[in-house]
């Protein structure tokens, strides 16, 4: 158990429903209930939700990149949910968003990792030197513990980081092409 991240795009259609039955939010989210959103328009950052945040924006609340995650510049949308509310982006906002992450180096993002500066992260524990070795923290790293299988050593749980942010830089543009809004939340 823990907290998922999860990005939901809507059409302004979809909104005007979300915004006479507010509990739709939740179902678009959770991909349950009565309202299942395509699964092309969802995007389950799973754990990975917090570093990405973090690497984006190492805990500043300010410009666009601030939305990418949390929407913190969005509406409040629909019930409480797990860990509050949903947030819904404009599609001026996801816009502004999509076009803030593909500007965003992904070096900067790698120094940052390499800094330490990400060593707090939610899912990940010790990111960067010898603590990151003995913790083998990857992505599903809790699971593989919990099973008792074996982590690859191989593996690196920066390149899977970058490849979520990715397509984290994907989803959004696909979504400022089709001038979808955004609704997201911690679940």
């Amino acid at each position: 158990m823990g907290m998922y991240g999860t990005l939901c795009r809507i059409s302004e259609r979809q909104l005007a429903r979300i915004t006479a039955s507010p509990e739709r939010a939740a179902s678009l989210l959770s991909l349950s209930g009565p309202v299942q959103s395509k699964p092309w328009r969802i995007l389950h950052l799973e754990k990975a939700w917090d570093i990405l945040d973090k690497g984006l924006n190492l805990g500043s609340k300010e410009g666009p990149l601030a939305d990418a995650i949390h929407g913190v510049h969005g509406e409040k949308i629909g019930p409480s949910l797990s860990y509050g509310r949903a947030r819904y982006l404009t599609p001026a906002q996801v816009a502004a968003t999509a076009m803030a992450l593909r500007a965003f180096p992904e070096a900067t993002f790698r120094q940052r990792w390499r800094s330490g500066a990400l060593r707090d992260a939610y899912v990940f524990g010790a990111m960067s030197g010898p603590e990151a070795a003995a913790a083998s923290a990857t992505r599903y790293g809790d699971l593989l513990a919990h099973l008792a299988l074996p982590v690859e050593e191989e593996d690196d749980p920066q390149e899977e980081i970058l490849d979520e942010l990715r397509e984290l830089v994907r989803f959004y543009g696909r979504a400022e092409k089709r001038g979808d809004g955004m609704i997201m939340a911690v679940t």
